[in-house]
């Protein structure tokens, strides 16, 4: 794969999560405590840990570029 190409599909993947976590909350205001569903620290768990899944993706790309701009000799 491409480097472009893991770049825009992490962007996809990080745009539709933010658009399941906006439709999550639409649906949670019915009255429950305090705002939160039952379910709601399960999904905190959930992005927090795709959070550092993507900061690792995101170190592993950094050093993909490097390699690049400094070729070895």
């Amino acid at each position: 794969m491409e480097l472009g190409s893991g770049v825009a599909i992490a962007g996809v993947v990080v745009a539709g999560g933010g658009v399941a976590i906006t439709a999550i909350r639409s649906f949670a205001k019915d009255g429950k405590s305090n705002g939160h569903c039952a379910d709601h620290s399960g999904m905190c768990q959930r992005v927090d840990g795709f959070e550092s899944w993507l900061d690792k993706i995101e170190s592993k790309l950094d050093r993909v570029i490097e390699r690049r701009v400094n070729p070895r000799e």
